[in-house]
Parts: structure tokens; C-alpha cells; sequence
């Protein structure tokens, strides 16, 4: 909602809501904020909130929903399961039935397409969820899910909505949750992607056929975005590193602890920023870093995307291990590193190593961009004491994965509308 409300001032809704009667419906926790950002930027939108999280699948959906998540091919979620079944002994056996689903039982297009059927036609939430069945007072003929991952909000609403005769139009939030949430257990009548690798990646892995993809362009991805760097403040180098969190990369905090110890050997200092995702806690609070660390994040409600790109542009050096914001960090064009090895040794499956060869969505950027991989600690000081050093990244490459920045954006979004119709 941030990418689409911070749309060239609200252009996108304003666009709508000169066309169409707009509605919104959005949770109860954002419901506030929403309605405030719409009223300041004077759209025309009747807003109505769900408390959808309360939304429990049936069972017969909920055994869709396991096998389309666990038996799926790819990399990715083989290696999910693997971490899953390594970390925790108590339930073993819980992951030895997804481990076989995934191994045993083949995917079949026919098999996964009637599964899909099943799904919607058990979804059912209008005892639960009146503010959704009053839509039908609106008169609504198309619905736009933004996220066909969010199982206990978006997807519900849309499945109703769907029910009642509505045209669907979807998407997903990243450029990785094609790869990274298992087959959709839901499909709309068309599904808006944002790249050339999304694309690839809905009619290979999700079934997807080409003539309900509509080729778009992800709204944090534009051309508006693309900044020049401030050179007042360029004095001193800044590094960047993007923390992956504990949970997702077990050896983050032994890397940031070795960047500390590091420090003392650079002369001048270098000022190092340890960026951490809002969603996924890095344990840092015990560290003490020095004083030319820091650390920053942007959540989402409380900062705009423009604050993280401008804060991004302002590095010589962005150094990530399996994060989005390596794609971020080659999207504006920064000099960008990826970090190779690990400082403590770590579990097969748990390391965050497992996303340069097994993350299908990063390995294949990685290798397509021909991104440096930081092989060893040598290299890690090297790039640090002289990040103009750091090889160039393929940058027709990224555009598979970020779309072109110079897209029209909303132009396409409206026409795939009228077309629907």
C-alpha cells in the first residue's frame, strides 16, 4: 500500500477514482493511516477495513493449501524444508510428511489447476465478515488483489469477491514471492508481473498462462526513483551492510562482530551502517559498536520508500548477503558486493550461503547480473579499504528483475482495466 499511495502523489488512486468508484478495503490496523494518506492527497475512495486475521481456512482448503505449498519443485522450498527439519527435533515427524510430499509426489499442471478450484469454492467468509459482504452495495465488477500470498486477508477478500462475478487482477508484493511461497493456491483472471523474470517465473513454476500475464512494472522500481548522489557527502566512505536477520542467516551477527574487529585496521575509519530489515530482528541490541557504526531501518509505517533510496545512494559500497536489497542497491546503481563465505561455520542447510546456490530468485540474479561474490576475508578487506574496486554488475541484467524503470507504470494499469471489462 506505502509503493502505491507514494505513487507520484497519489496519482495511481487518483487515476482510478476519476474512472471508477473506488473502494479500499484494507485491515482494521491500517485502516487509520490509509484514510488519513487518502484525504490529504484528495481521492475520491470509500475505504472499509476487515478484521480478516480472525479469517480460519476450512479444512478441505487448508490440505489444498499444504500440498500446493510443499509440493512444489523448486529449490527454494526444498531448502526450506531441509532448514525446517534440521532446527527443530521435536517436530520431526510433522516435517518428514512435507519432505515426502515434496519429493515423492509429482506436479502435475491439471492436478494442481483443479486443486486451485477446490480452494476457492471452499473459501467462505461471509458469515465472518460482514463489512466484506456489504461490498455488494458498492456494485463492484473488478477486484485488484495486491498480494496472492497473503492467504489471511487479500486472498479471502478476492475469492469472495470472485465468487460474486467479479473480474480478478493480482499480484504479489516482491520480486521474490513467485519462488519463495510455493504454488498460489488462489489464481485471478489476469496477474499483473513486474518483470521479465516474473513472468518466466509464473508460467514455469506457478502454471500461469502467458495470455493472463500482463507485463507491468513493480511501482518501487520507476524511474522517479533513480537519484543522484548528494557529492557533499562523499568525504568519507560509508559502507552498508544489509543484515539478513538470525533467523534467515545464522552467521549475520558473527559477520557484523568481525566487521568490528576489522575496524581497527582501516585508516582513515570507514563509516559502516548496519541496515537492518524491519521484519526480521538482526540481535544486535547487545553489540557495542564503535562510534563510527550505526544502525538504521525504515519500517514501513513510518517512513517513505524515498528515505531508504536516498539513504542507499549515499554509500560507496552496499554489502549483502541474500537480501532484496542487493537488487535495490543495482537498481540505483551503487556499487554493490555479496558476501561469499562464512565466519563461523554453519549447518548445510541453515546458512545463509544456501541463497547463493539454492535460492533460486537470488542465485539466478547473482549469476545473471555477474555480481561479486566475496569469497574470502582478504577480498572482504579489500573492497572495504577500496570500494571503487568492486566489479561491475551487468545492468541490462537487473532490468530482468526490476522491469524497466521507464514503464508506464499507471498508463498500463488503466488500460489493463479497460481491456478487462
Amino acid at each position: 500500500m506505502r509503493s502505491y499511495l507514494e505513487s507520484d502523489k497519489g496519482a495511481f488512486f487518483k487515476s482510478l477514482s476519476s474512472k471508477y468508484n473506488l473502494v479500499v478495503v484494507t485491515s482494521t490496523s491500517l485502516f487509520n493511516h490509509i484514510a488519513t494518506s487518502m484525504r490529504i492527497l484528495d481521492v475520491n475512495a470509500s475505504i472499509t477495513s476487515a478484521a480478516l486475521r480472525s479469517f480460519k481456512e476450512p479444512l478441505i482448503a487448508k490440505i489444498v493449501g499444504f500440498y500446493l505449498r510443499w509440493n512444489d519443485k523448486s529449490p527454494t522450498t526444498r531448502r526450506k524444508l531441509r532448514t525446517e527439519f534440521t532446527s527443530n527435533e521435536k517436530m520431526r515427524a510433522k516435517y518428514s510428511m512435507r519432505l515426502i510430499l515434496h519429493y515423492l509426489l509429482p506436479t502435475l499442471p491439471v492436478v494442481s489447476k483443479y486443486l486451485r478450484r477446490i480452494y476457492a469454492r471452499t473459501i467462505v467468509i461471509t458469515d465472518l465478515l460482514p463489512e466484506i459482504r456489504n461490498l455488494n452495495d458498492y456494485g463492484v465488477s473488478t477486484v485488484f488483489i495486491s498480494s496472492l500470498t497473503n492467504y489471511w486477508e487479500d486472498v479471502p477478500c478476492g475469492v469472495y469477491l470472485k465468487s460474486l462475478g467479479c473480474k480478478t487482477v493480482g499480484s504479489v508484493r516482491s520480486w521474490d514471492n513467485l519462488v519463495s511461497h510455493g504454488q498460489l493456491k488462489f489464481l485471478p483472471d489476469h496477474f499483473l508481473s513486474h518483470s521479465r523474470f516474473m513472468s518466466d517465473t509464473a508460467v514455469k513454476l506457478q502454471q500461469i498462462s502467458r495470455s493472463q500475464i500482463i507485463q507491468w512494472i513493480t511501482p518501487t522500481y520507476r524511474a522517479q526513483f533513480l537519484l543522484n548522489r548528494d557529492l557533499e557527502e562523499c568525504a568519507e566512505k560509508h559502507v552498508v551492510y544489509a543484515c539478513m536477520g538470525l533467523s534467515i542467516n545464522p552467521d549475520d551477527l558473527n559477520f557484523v562482530r568481525r566487521l568490528i574487529e576489522l575496524n581497527q585496521i582501516f585508516s582513515p575509519k570507514i563509516n559502516i551502517t548496519l541496515l537492518e530489515h524491519p521484519k526480521f530482528k538482526s540481535s544486535l541490541d547487545g553489540v557495542n559498536l564503535p562510534t563510527n557504526f550505526r544502525r538504521e531501518t525504515f519500517p514501513y509505517d513510518c517512513s517513505s520508500l524515498m528515505d531508504y533510496y536516498k539513504f542507499l545512494k549515499s554509500a560507496d559500497l552496499l554489502i549483502c548477503g541474500g537480501t532484496t536489497a542487493a537488487l535495490d542497491g543495482c537498481f540505483l546503481g551503487i556499487n554493490v558486493a555479496i558476501v561469499g563465505y562464512e565466519v563461523s561455520k554453519q549447518n548445510y542447510w541453515m546458512s545463509g550461503i544456501r541463497y547463493l546456490d539454492m535460492a533460486l530468485h537470488t542465485s539466478l540474479f547473482f549469476k545473471k547480473a555477474e555480481l561479486q561474490i566475496i569469497s574470502d576475508e582478504n577480498e572482504l578487506i579489500t573492497i572495504l579499504q577500496n570500494p571503487e574496486q568492486v566489479r561491475n554488475y551487468r545492468l541490462g541484467a537487473v532490468s530482468e528483475f526490476t522491469g524497466d524503470p521507464d514503464t508506464d507504470f499507471l498508463g498500463i494499469f488503466m488500460n489493463s482495466l479497460e481491456n478487462i471489462h
